[in-house]
């Protein structure tokens, strides 16, 4: 294993560990939203980011690096923010899916920072077919947030 890591292995790094946050972070709102669409979708879109997560550490091993991994005490924390909120009045709903659309921002983020790095074209088409989806799932979380 290389103990140097070039920028673009450690953008995809940082970018498998945003997809798998933003998988955990959707799974935790299919969990709330359980036997709605909005639920439905977001159990699509974590398998979508788990798959992403997939394809790029497939990359990173095989450039002899161990791809980073989310962090399973954020994701605690960010269950017990949820269901702190909803005790408190906050709507549980509105609050999984703002965590879904930042967690969604930074997972966009981290993919531009990665493409301006990336030289193999099958490497970007995954990264810009996250983007696409990130792009989507965006836009249909602004579409479901009421009107303030």
């Amino acid at each position: 294993m290389s103990v140097i890591r070039t920028e673009a292995l450690a953008g995809l790094n940082d970018l498998i560990a945003a997809c798998r946050e933003a998988a955990g972070t959707y799974r935790l709102a299919a969990e709330k939203l359980q036997g709605t669409s909005m639920g439905r979708d977001c159990q699509d879109r974590a398998a979508q980011r788990d798959a992403s997560a997939d394809r790029l550490t497939e990359v990173v091993i095989a450039q002899d690096d161990v791809p980073n991994s989310a962090s399973g005490e954020k994701a605690l924390v960010e269950s017990a923010v949820i269901t702190l909120k909803s005790v408190v009045g906050f709507d549980e709903a509105a609050v999984v899916l703002e965590n879904c659309e930042a967690k969604d921002k930074q997972l966009d983020d981290a993919a531009n920072a990665v493409l301006s790095e990336l030289a193999a074209p099958e490497l970007r088409n995954v990264v810009s077919t996250l983007r696409a989806d990130v792009a989507k799932a965006l836009e249909g979380l602004k579409q479901t947030k009421p009107e303030a």
